[in-house]
């Protein structure tokens, strides 16, 4: 029993370690963007929501960092349902 759950400790670590391995150059990427975006804008801070516990509202730069990264918004695609059926001939 304590072999199974070594090895399962050991092959959770390895997923959490290839998960950072591979999120690292995104992360960095991301950084780099916001550092730009923040330089071109003026800003002298960037603070992340979730490291604001009160404040003022602020200025959204995350259209501006995903412009910087290139990346494209893709329009909403609408569900089935709410599409209009198409008519057909006859009764």
């Amino acid at each position: 029993m304590q072999r199974v759950q070594n090895y399962n400790q050991e092959a959770q670590d390895k997923a959490k370690q290839a998960a950072q391995t591979k999120f690292a150059p995104i992360q960095q990427k991301a950084m780099e963007a916001i550092k730009s975006v923040a330089k071109k804008s003026g800003y002298a801070y960037i603070l992340d929501i979730n490291s604001v516990l009160v404040g003022p509202p602020g200025d959204d730069i995350l259209p501006l960092v995903k412009k910087e990264m290139g990346i494209v918004e893709k329009p909403a695609a609408t569900s089935p349902a709410t599409k209009t059926p198409a008519k057909t001939g006859g009764n």
